[in-house]
């Protein structure tokens, strides 16, 4: 019996040290079967991002900063640079001039209400005697060929940004200029001189856009919508007559999806740029991840362009980009932000554009006949022109006590009957009083409102009606 017992307490550890041994190798065989599938699935990912690059590529647009800028420089004149930096030159140091003269933070302000006070309209008068030929230089810079204003092939991304915002800048410098010579022919009443500078700022406007990425899409729409909201003052208290050959030429400006596209795709080169410096790449573990961020980062920019193809603003202000990376890393950073202003900001000025081209053709139609349209269903008005692009809805027509307006439901897509200010972003244009009744004339009245919420019932009388406040963004 005792030796027995002793057999057995001997056979005790063997049958442990037997366990650990296969635990251990248990243990390796996982180890090993987890690198196999993480080197597996490294090596499918890095596939998966070359073939998602490659269709990019196949598509026509960039994939790398380099790409991106020989794109940008690609069918840029070259010939006549030096008399186009020439115009250019002229027409930034008129601007800089003017703007130190009317935005001299010593000096009383210049603007009351948006309108020039009597300081500022002698101030303003002052500076652009000073500089007759400004708005002439701009109009020919901007109807030269563009030339290749790009940084040097081995910049790095900080440094193309930093290009970028630097010729953004000088081109709002004397966008501003143009603003405040567009205030001065308002206060005179010169509609043919007011249009003339829209003409000018929208043609600037276009000669920014073709710069790459979102940072100079944004500029170029700011632009846009500065000339826009002039045109609105325009339509409301000057000749229609002065205003249609300006609304003729935004009938034709290319469509929203374009624009937007062309910059996504832009962006996201610029993107990829930084995505490159993705921290440590030494190791499968790390590699994998590296290569994760790429495929999901590229998955928002496929969502992002799905999103813009509805022509809905809902679809693309949805895409956010901490549900698919982290919104820490630079090629978030560097990118999200300036992307989501620019899509919210053309999506703005879309709208408006839309608007004008909407109260135009009604103005146009009921100065002929002396009749408003119930609704903008009955108004002869080409369909693409009366789609809301917030909500994809039909724009509002509403009556005012001072007259009727348009208006589209904004970003927070609620309809608050064309108001604008505290919560509500509605975006109108108006109020436009109805044409003095004629022979042809029916006993309709003014058009009905959409929506019981759009406004009150009343008429208004003559082409000037209240004042529109155009903002001078600093």
């Amino acid at each position: 019996m005792a030796s027995n017992k002793v057999t057995s307490n001997k056979r005790v550890p063997w049958a442990l040290n037997k366990r650990i041994l296969w635990a251990l190798l248990g243990v390796l065989v996982l180890g090993m079967c987890g690198f196999a599938v993480f080197a597996v699935l490294t090596q499918v990912s890095t596939a998966s991002i070359a073939d998602n690059l490659a269709k990019i590529k196949d598509s026509g647009a960039p994939t790398s900063l380099a790409e991106l800028m020989e794109a940008s420089s690609a069918g840029r004149a070259e010939a006549d640079a030096a008399e186009t930096e020439k115009l250019f030159q002229a027409a930034l140091a008129a601007a800089k001039d003017v703007c130190k003269k009317l935005q001299n933070a010593y000096a009383p302000a210049v603007l009351t209400n948006g309108r020039y006070n009597e300081e500022g309209l002698a101030r303003a008068r002052e500076a652009f005697a000073a500089h007759p030929d400004f708005v002439a230089d701009v109009e020919k810079w901007a109807a030269s060929p563009p030339s290749a204003d790009v940084p040097p092939p081995a910049a790095s991304p900080e440094q193309f940004l930093q290009h970028v915002v630097s010729l953004t800048q000088s081109r709002l410098t004397i966008a501003r200029a143009l603003h405040f010579r567009a205030l001065m022919a308002l206060q005179d009443e010169d509609w043919r001189e007011l249009a003339g500078v829209i003409e000018t700022m929208l043609r600037l406007s276009r000669r920014c856009e073709p710069m790459p990425g979102a940072v100079a899409v944004q500029t170029a729409l700011h632009i846009e919508r500065q000339a826009l909201e002039l045109l609105h003052v325009l339509l409301r208290e000057g000749p229609l007559a002065e205003a249609n050959p300006i609304l003729q030429a935004l009938s034709r400006s290319p469509p929203l999806t374009d624009r937007l596209l062309a910059m996504v795709r832009q962006e996201r080169a610029f993107g990829l740029a930084l995505a490159e410096r993705y921290a440590g790449k030494d190791s499968y573990w790390k590699r994998y991840a590296y290569n994760r961020f790429r495929l999901n980062y590229l998955k928002y920019f496929e969502r992002l362009e799905s999103g813009l193809k509805t022509g809905l603003y809902g679809d693309v202000a949805d895409v956010r980009i901490e549900n698919y990376v982290s919104p820490e890393t630079d090629a978030a950073k560097m990118t999200a932000p300036s992307l989501r202003s620019a899509v919210a900001e053309a999506y703005h000025v879309e709208a408006l554009r839309r608007l004008l081209l909407t109260a135009g053709r009604i103005l146009e139609q009921s100065q002929a006949s002396g009749v408003l349209p119930q609704s903008l269903r009955e108004a002869e008005v080409p369909a693409e022109w009366k789609r809301d692009p917030f909500d994809g809805q039909e724009l509002r027509l509403a009556r005012r006590e001072e007259g009727w307006i348009v208006y589209s439901v904004g970003r927070n897509l609620h309809n608050d009957g064309g108001e604008n200010g505290g919560i509500s972003d509605d975006i109108a244009v108006g109020p436009f009083a109805p044409p003095e009744k004629t022979d042809q004339a029916d006993s309709s009245g003014p058009p009905s409102t959409e929506h019981e919420s759009a406004g009150k019932r009343g008429s208004a009388t003559g082409r000037k009606t209240g004042v529109t406040h155009v903002r001078l963004d600093e």
